[in-house]
């Protein structure tokens, strides 16, 4: 007996099925995700600290950058559990590996500080990179710390090649969003010379941004800067500090 062709209406009402079963399973997915951060929120504003826990646990396996971020806090601070800094460091780890920028920035710092009396020279070098890696990545979406700190790293050659231009590109990135401490060490780099040509009046403008802004590092440099800065054009700029 042949085979009949299925008529072609029923390759759609097939294809209109799988498309809105998709659909069903992406909003379950969504709903989980954002119900359980919802839930956490209101379990914390009633004080139900174990309540808030459940609900990041359940975001955070769905695969929510933010739920695992907080989860990581809560493992951390121990609120709603005991203190487990593995499972802390776990969930960092998820939530850094997802994108989420704080949960980077912070894993960058553990790696850091994360050092001991015993640490051999290589040790360090190793951790310094993974902190480098981590700071690099918040730094790339735009994390102000994070650019104020790669500048440091790639000045000093702490975990990355050193390189005065890329520390000049890192620090200005921040100093350009307000961030007084890589003004302060913009400034520098220009009064030295190092990464840029060497310029006492771009120095004194960066120090002084730094130093409206109460950076104390800044206001001392500004009190040596005009002995060097003699001869050079007069750009200082008017701001009280």
């Amino acid at each position: 007996m042949p085979i009949r062709a299925a008529p072609p209406f029923i390759f759609t009402i097939c294809t209109q099925c799988a498309i809105n079963l998709c659909k069903m399973k992406l909003c379950y997915y969504l709903c989980l995700m954002v119900s359980g951060l919802t839930c956490a929120s209101l379990s914390i504003a009633a004080g139900e600290k174990e309540s808030a826990f459940d609900c990041y646990l359940r975001a955070a396996k769905s695969g929510q950058p933010e739920a695992q971020y907080r989860l990581a806090v809560m493992h951390r601070e121990g609120r709603g559990s005991q203190k487990n800094f593995e499972e802390y460091l776990w969930w960092l780890n998820k939530a850094a590996e997802a994108g989420h920028v704080t949960a980077q920035f912070e894993l960058a710092a553990r790696y850091q500080m994360g050092g001991n009396l015993d640490e051999t020279p290589q040790e360090e070098e190793a951790r310094n990179q993974l902190a480098a890696k981590w700071y690099r990545r918040a730094a790339e979406q735009g994390y102000v710390d994070a650019q104020w700190i790669m500048g440091i790293l790639c000045r000093y050659g702490m975990g990355v090649p050193e390189s005065a231009t890329e520390a000049v590109e890192w620090y200005r990135l921040a100093a350009e969003q307000g961030h007084a401490k890589a003004q302060c060490d913009l400034g520098d780099m220009y009064e030295a010379g190092e990464g840029v040509p060497q310029s006492f009046v771009e120095a004194e403008l960066w120090y002084r941004r730094a130093a409206a802004q109460g950076d104390e590092d800044a206001v001392k440099a500004l009190e040596k800067l005009p002995e060097k800065a003699a001869g050079e054009e007069d750009i200082s700029i008017d701001i009280d500090f």
